[in-house]
């Protein structure tokens, strides 16, 4: 295990960060299923722990809490796009011209 792996494996034990993950996660509970929340607290983790600075005066807390955000806003709108291009279109389905409104 390299360094970054056993960061992640504490980080994830870290109640303190669990704490915060979950507060970050909490308004988007309708719009994800839990599984999808767990990844997105995985994947925020460890890119926290990859990409903090601490030469910025910034907490890690506070960092993991807008990355986790951040995270489950982009994986909302994934989401999104996905619901909608899933539609599919029936061969049955009338189709109508814009123009007469005539079936075609």
């Amino acid at each position: 295990m390299n360094d970054i792996d056993k960061k992640l494996d504490e980080g994830w034990k870290n109640k303190d960060y669990q704490l915060i993950m979950h507060k970050a996660c909490r308004t988007f509970t309708n719009q994800l299923n839990e599984d999808e929340i767990e990844n997105v607290k995985l994947n925020a983790l460890w890119k926290s722990l990859k990409n903090f600075d601490q030469t910025k005066n910034t907490k890690f807390t506070t960092y993991l809490y807008k990355v986790v955000f951040t995270e489950c806003l982009k994986n909302c709108s994934f989401n999104k796009r996905k619901k909608y291009k899933t539609r599919t279109i029936n061969i049955n389905d009338k189709i109508y011209a814009k123009s007469s409104d005539k079936l075609l």
